[in-house]
């Protein structure tokens, strides 16, 4: 890695949408629950799903964390929630019909190992009486790490679990103690065994950078102890500072978080590291193990970017639960209610407890089909997905005008209309993809604001 091959661009200050949907979450309006009842009775018979679960709490809060989740230390309040998940999950299946196979199952949060074993096997029941679950390539759980026991472990497997991804962040004591996430390299290195022994052999890791007191030493150290673990995926996310939206940030000090100069050097050289140990590097933030189910969709072309990062799942409709959940069907997007009390409320008398989405238009798909290209594959051919949607490659002039100054800048190349991002500049992939995002304000050139005036804090910085 040599310091004359990069420059930073000064627009790297601004604020951009993850898109890990498109278009994104502060794009969505209110919606009746009776438009999603509509979207699921419409669905066709035998269409492919993908599941997920939301599990809205944890034992302790880190510092760090932007999620929607409660803290809690009564396991009754997590009981109580799992009665009506159960709810949740009869009545979506009512409207839905017993014909879908399941690709896909995903729980997150939250912590969704604050389930204990009995409780999670009800829900896994409730989901393979109401869907065919028995056909899912995939079962996968985020877990925390300072929360499983042997017996919790082997529990899940008994359940269908085969992939696991653990809360990991950073392994510098120092930086535990400052995101309030203390646990130590022993404590994952037994939880890894205890996955084995259970049959869990997919293990991902979820590392941060940009945490407060982080230098890059300690990231490099944290990513070399990674790779001696070998798990099969990783994810490197930037942490995004917020405290204006999520209060307990306010607990981290602002002197204490690496430069942005910092910041956009270190995935840089965390790229460098995982490649070196023979990893693959994925869209702007994973990395794979070469044998792993992720680099062969990524050798064929069919990963694909959701709520939950890079992907293999590529069924027709995701179908949420759980309070601010969100699915996405062919005909859009439909939110839960965030607040846990509504959810119950909203579920316990039998209604669906969606709040807010948007309906897909023509041209949600069309722009949402380049960024999936550029935001998975590092590349796209406009022509192929203009004929794809029966449109002319002029639908994308405006688009492309906006790039020139990153192609003078030798982020992209272009040729025709294939636009391909160079390999050193993965890490601002969202800065290319934002010039396709038909909702942002593109009269700021940081791209920060948005058509409906949402705040800026809606979105996480570039790096």
């Amino acid at each position: 890695m040599t310091s004359q091959s990069y420059q930073i661009p000064s627009w790297l200050s601004g604020r951009l949408p993850r898109y890990t949907s498109y278009p994104t979450a502060p794009q969505f309006t209110d919606m009746e629950p009776e438009t999603f009842a509509g979207w699921l009775g419409d669905m066709k018979k035998s269409t492919p799903l993908s599941l997920y679960i939301h599990v809205p709490f944890c034992a302790k809060m880190c510092w760090f964390c932007g999620c929607n989740t409660i803290i809690t230390s009564k396991y009754e309040r997590i009981r109580a929630f799992t009665d009506i998940l159960l709810k949740e999950i009869e009545l979506v299946g009512d409207l839905l019909g017993k014909d879908h196979p399941v690709e896909h199952l995903h729980f997150g949060g939250g912590s969704p190992t604050i389930l204990n074993p009995e409780d999670f096997a009800r829900v896994m029941q409730m989901l393979k009486a109401r869907f065919r679950v028995a056909e899912a390539r995939e079962i996968a759980i985020e877990m925390d790490p300072r929360t499983l026991t042997e017996e919790t472990v082997a529990g899940y497997a008994l359940a269908g679990v085969n992939r696991a991804s653990l809360g990991v962040q950073d392994f510098d004591p120092r930086v535990q103690k400052a995101v309030n996430r203390e646990q130590s390299l022993e404590l994952i290195e037994t939880t890894i065994g205890w996955l084995k022994n259970a049959g869990i052999r997919d293990i991902n890791f979820d590392l941060i950078y940009g945490l407060p007191l982080q230098t890059m030493a300690s990231l490099e150290d944290t990513i070399r102890k990674t790779i001696a673990l070998e798990p099969a995926r990783v994810a490197l996310f930037s942490y995004a500072h917020v405290p204006g939206m999520k209060k307990h940030q306010a607990m981290i000090k602002d002197e204490e978080l690496p430069s942005n100069e910092m910041r956009a050097w270190m995935p840089l050289r965390a790229a460098e590291l995982f490649e070196e140990a023979g990893y693959l590097s994925v869209g702007m933030d994973h990395f794979v193990h070469p044998e792993d189910s992720l680099a062969q969709a990524l050798a064929d072309g069919t990963i694909r970017r959701n709520f939950q990062g890079y992907t293999t799942d590529h069924a027709a409709a995701l179908v949420a639960f759980g309070p601010s959940s969100i699915s996405h069907l062919p005909q859009g997007y439909a939110q839960n209610t965030r607040g846990l009390k509504p959810w119950r409320e909203a579920v316990s008398a039998g209604h669906l407890a969606t709040v807010r989405g948007h309906k897909l238009s023509d041209d949600d798909r069309l722009f949402g089909e380049v960024i999936q290209n550029i935001m998975c594959r590092m590349k796209v051919d406009l022509a192929d997905v203009a004929a794809h949607f029966g449109q002319d490659t002029d639908r994308f002039d405006e688009s492309v005008a906006r790039l020139k100054p990153l192609e003078a800048e030798g982020v992209i190349e272009c040729k025709g209309a294939k636009i391909e991002v160079k390999t050193d500049q993965r890490q601002i992939v969202r800065a290319i993809s934002a010039c396709f995002d038909q909702y942002l304000d593109h009269r700021n050139d940081n791209g920060g604001g948005n058509r409906n005036g949402n705040a800026r804090e809606k979105y996480s910085r570039v790096l």
